[in-house]
């Protein structure tokens, strides 16, 4: 009997985090741009992943591939009717966007996460961050193939477009 129940816990989570998206690749990154130009955002296309700079320090160290980097960050479903295209929350270490999306925040952790650019994390983030400042803040547009692909991620359905506000908290060059 708890063999069945695991197996039916487990299925259903795997339905709930991982459905499709029927958005292609391509009406992915025309959604976004449009977003973007709509809303008047200045951004820098890295086809299929785009860059606005939210606050841009111009006063920290440049960030290049190869570097490590403490960041903040909040990552979100893409969706052209949210606030600057930050749809529905999935995870993150900034508090107070954790607390906003009513996440239980008791057990999680808010210090910066620090990852090497360009040393395989998700493509759209090595793809983006270098050229940013230390003190940034950025939203990081990136489709699919970009992001979590076909597999998809937690909560993160395969084949999604996502969002990413992202703090470049410190720079280490190694």
């Amino acid at each position: 009997m708890k063999i069945k129940s695991w197996l039916v816990i487990m299925l259903l989570f795997v339905l709930a985090g991982c459905s499709n998206s029927d958005d292609t690749l391509e009406s992915q990154e025309s959604s976004i741009t449009n977003f973007l130009i709509q809303n008047k955002l200045d951004f820098i296309d890295l086809k299929g992943v785009y860059r606005h700079i939210r606050h841009n320090s111009q006063n920290g160290e440049v960030v290049a591939q190869e570097d490590s980097i403490a960041i903040y960050y909040s990552g979100h479903r893409f969706s052209a009717s949210g606030n600057l295209g930050l749809g529905s929350y999935f995870y993150g270490n900034i508090k107070s966007d954790a607390e906003a999306n009513k996440f239980e925040t008791s057990k999680m952790d808010f210090s910066p996460m620090r990852i090497k650019v360009g040393a395989g994390n998700l493509a759209g983030l090595d793809m983006a961050l270098p050229g940013t400042h230390r003190g940034d803040t950025i939203i990081i547009y990136m489709t699919s193939d970009y992001a979590y692909g076909e597999r998809g991620c937690y909560t993160v359905p395969k084949s999604a477009s996502i969002a990413m506000k992202v703090v470049v908290d410190s720079v280490w060059r190694e």
